[in-house]
């Protein structure tokens, strides 16, 4: 939200460890351009203890705007929490690489990985890889999924046809 939304909100209601600031350090150059020389998040979980427990704290950084990042440097014990996993998931499906290896092997959990990016196949578990429901909507989001299969699947002329109609050409290599 903007500061101006923020500041006509009553401060009591605003849960400052689900936001972030931005903070840029810029330096004044001979020309007069300001030149960004530093540039970060920070986010209030990590400024304020607000009596959150750990768990929501991991739920917190699975939500927020920087999860890739955040969700990979979590404890294992949250990396196999599903509903953190999903969230992270959600908001950035490229964390699907760091969830535990238990819910690799979740359908529901590859799924939602998937769906948004179909190349997260790369990560799932054996078995799913061979589940033909989570092929196609893999091959069904990036053609290019398809370097991930089984031979068995590459094989499978619905399924090289999906990837193809959804990716680029060289996706016919595989």
């Amino acid at each position: 939200q903007s500061d101006e939304q923020i500041l006509q909100k009553d401060s009591s209601i605003i849960d400052i460890t689900k936001s972030n600031i931005e903070i840029a350090v810029c330096e004044a150059v001979p020309d007069g351009r300001d030149v960004s020389s530093y540039h970060e998040f920070h986010y209030f979980i990590y400024c304020v203890d607000s009596g959150m427990s750990e768990r929501d704290k991991a739920l917190s950084k699975a939500a927020s705007r920087n999860s890739y990042s955040l969700y990979k440097k979590l404890d294992d014990k949250f990396k196999n929490d599903k509903e953190i996993a999903m969230v992270a998931i959600d908001k950035d499906p490229y964390t699907f690489e760091y969830v535990s290896n238990n819910l690799k092997n979740d359908k529901e959990v590859v799924m939602a990985a998937v769906t948004r990016y179909g190349t997260c196949l790369s990560f799932a578990s054996d078995d799913l890889k061979n589940d033909r429901e989570i092929v196609m909507a893999a091959v069904s989001n990036s053609g290019t999924a398809i370097q991930h299969l089984s031979d068995n699947f590459k094989n499978d002329k619905e399924v090289v046809m999906t990837a193809a109609s959804n990716g680029i050409s060289w996706a016919l290599e595989f």
